[in-house]
């Protein structure tokens, strides 16, 4: 996981996250596939999430890993 990473931002850390999680929308349906589209979306809806609410997360990871 990203977050105990010692050195990481938490902004590489979600931009990482999100890339990742729409890489698999991409990986998983067909380009002309329109479930693809909806994966995609709620990645990204999932990835805004996270970089709105995940900061007491990193710090929390961030302190138990990394002093």
């Amino acid at each position: 996981m990203c977050y105990t990473k010692c050195g990481t931002t938490k902004a590489s850390c979600d931009q990482a996250f999100a890339g990742c999680m729409r890489g698999r929308c991409y990986a998983q349906y067909g380009k002309l596939n329109p479930v693809r589209y909806v994966c995609t979306d709620l990645a990204d809806k999932y990835a805004s999430a996270v970089v709105v609410g995940g900061c007491p997360a990193f710090k929390s990871a961030s302190k138990r890993h990394c002093g």
